[in-house]
């Protein structure tokens, strides 16, 4: 734009001086003194160009235009002027003036139009003598209704125009931001040592970043547009396949919430078997419509091999450990028993031994159990059972432990209850493997013996249509907030001065929470630190 008006400035301006030239230099004597203001517009443009207009251009090109507009403007219409004014044969060039004038500045061309309009009144109502002359109101119509159509049609499409260039900056604008959006996403993909890939609404890959090529031997150009059950053909630790049964993506799609698999593998095109952990989660538009999915997964084939082997020497030296163990609890138990003639220094050893070795006993006990719920060999032997008379047994051993220590164990039993009535007639049995539960209830209320100084354990069951509900509550130490986020995590110890006089091994409520999730349950916990706790466990209630 700014080459289009210095060419038409020049153009402009060679014209003037030709016809400057020509007005001079011919035989017919022409008076001077008109065209003087004609000189010094003339000299005033030559003097703009050629020193302040490139300054004002680096700085405001909108600015310099402006200034080119209006001097050339002011120079028409002296020439103009000089060639009959209004009825002179070039006046029609002021319409392309103002039009021009509108494109780059309405300001600009309001100020022309008004300009020439004035010139249009003056010359119209001003005789030769410089007085007011009867005016041709058919001829001042159409000159100012030419002005004024001129100037509405030039106003109209500036501000279209003005507007279509605004839209297109900030089209560019988008188009730039989101280019270097892109840019930056596909570096943080390519830097990305996991996997990652990402599925439009039919599981269709769209996105493949270089660690996803690594692992599956797939390249990019290649795994777009594919089902992704194509690309990396999943299945189970149990040899089933994912993709069709139990595909992660389709569990996120359905639950909205981020889903994580850690046993699932697949063979890649280097026909090698590839163990993943793969976490997935829903991509929603604006209206929260899910409309594709994003995975992140890595390589554990490794690690999940290493822990093969930790689980197999777990076990292996668990099931060895157990028959001397048993061997030994049985002898020691007989050495201080209660027919043996021994002191009372050898019966206090032997008393020691017999507890270091029964714990040992339970902590083989313990690593089994973990071994067989990681290896899904845990046989379950369900049954319809009195959640009630369950407690009570397991009271009645317990409680002497709790008398040891000055506590109250007792146990309340409440009614079936719907809607605030007792239901009459209702059975209060539940579903499950009653040694299970056995096992849960004597981990729950020794744990609330051992961390419990003074006060009372209350054990109680509530029902509700589906479920009964077991409460273990006590008054003792309790749990920080903290440390009950990971209570139920394998070999997790809260770490504190108190649990430590204590002692354990951490796996006794990831056994817990494993059986119960086993049988149909579910176990939390609700407590404050230094105010007791209440561990809750549901089992659903048999329809017998």
């Amino acid at each position: 734009m700014y080459w289009f008006i210095r060419i038409v400035s020049s153009l402009g301006g060679l014209g003037i001086i030709i016809y400057y030239v020509l007005l001079y230099f011919t035989d017919n004597k022409v008076d001077a003194a008109p065209y003087a203001p004609l000189g010094v517009a003339l000299a005033a443009l030559v003097i703009f160009n050629t020193t302040v207009a490139g300054t004002i251009k680096k700085r405001n090109e909108n600015l310099f235009i402006k200034f080119e507009v209006l001097i050339y403007s002011i120079l028409g219409f002296l020439l103009i002027n000089l060639n009959g004014g209004y009825e002179s044969p070039l006046f029609f060039l002021t319409y392309f003036g103002i039009v021009f004038a509108f494109f780059y500045s309405i300001q600009l061309g309001i100020v022309i139009a008004a300009m020439i309009a004035l010139y249009i009144i003056y010359q119209q109502f001003l005789d030769t003598n410089g007085n007011f002359a009867q005016a041709s109101i058919v001829l001042i119509v159409y000159q100012l209704g030419g002005i004024m159509l001129a100037s509405a049609i030039a106003a109209y499409y500036s501000k279209l125009l003005k507007s279509t260039a605004t839209e297109k900056s900030q089209m560019q604008g988008m188009v730039k931001k989101l280019t270097a959006d892109k840019s930056k996403d596909d570096a943080i993909l390519s830097s990305m040592a996991d996997g990652v890939y990402v599925v439009d609404s039919e599981r269709k890959i769209v996105i493949f970043n270089e660690a996803a090529e690594e692992l599956t031997g797939w390249k990019s150009a290649d795994a777009c547009g594919l089902f992704c059950g194509n690309v990396m053909k999943l299945k189970d630790d149990q040899d089933l396949s994912v993709c069709e049964k139990s595909c992660p993506m389709l569990v996120t799609w359905s639950s909205g919430e981020n889903v994580v698999r850690n046993d699932m593998c697949f063979v890649n095109k280097f026909k090698k078997a590839i163990q993943i952990s793969g976490s997935y989660m829903p991509i929603k538009d604006n209206s929260g419509e899910v409309n594709g999915g994003l995975c992140v997964f890595r390589d554990i084939t490794e690690q999940h091999a290493l822990e093969r082997q930790k689980e197999e020497f777990v076990s292996t030296a668990s099931h060895e450990m157990r028959t001397p163990l048993t061997a030994l609890e049985g002898y020691i138990d007989l050495a201080k028993g209660p027919t043996a003639q021994i002191d009372p220094k050898t019966r206090e050893f032997l008393e020691k031994a017999y507890a270091q070795v029964r714990q040992m006993s339970h902590l083989m006990q313990d690593l089994l159990n973990v071994s067989r719920i990681e290896d899904n060999k845990l046989e379950l032997r369900k049954a319809s059972f009195e959640i009630a008379d369950l407690i009570k047994s397991v009271i009645e051993i317990m409680k002497p432990k709790a008398d040891e220590k000055k506590l109250k164990l007792t146990f309340n039993e409440s009614n079936i209850n719907f809607g605030g009535k007792k239901a009459i007639g209702v059975s209060t049995k539940v579903a499950a493997d009653i040694d299970k539960i056995r096992e849960v209830l004597n981990n729950l209320i020794e744990n609330a013996t051992k961390y419990t100084r003074e006060g009372s354990i209350q054990v109680s069951v509530t029902y509700d249509h589906d479920f009964a509900t077991v409460c273990v509550a006590d008054t003792g130490i309790g749990i920080s907030e903290d440390d009950q986020k990971h209570l139920f995590q394998k070999f997790y110890q809260v770490a504190d001065y108190e649990t430590r006089e204590v002692g354990g091994t951490g796996l006794g409520l990831y056994i817990t929470r494993s059986l119960i999730e086993l049988n149909g349950g579910k176990i939390w916990i609700e407590s404050k630190k230094g105010a007791g706790s209440k561990f809750l466990f549901t089992l659903p209630r048999s329809i017998d």
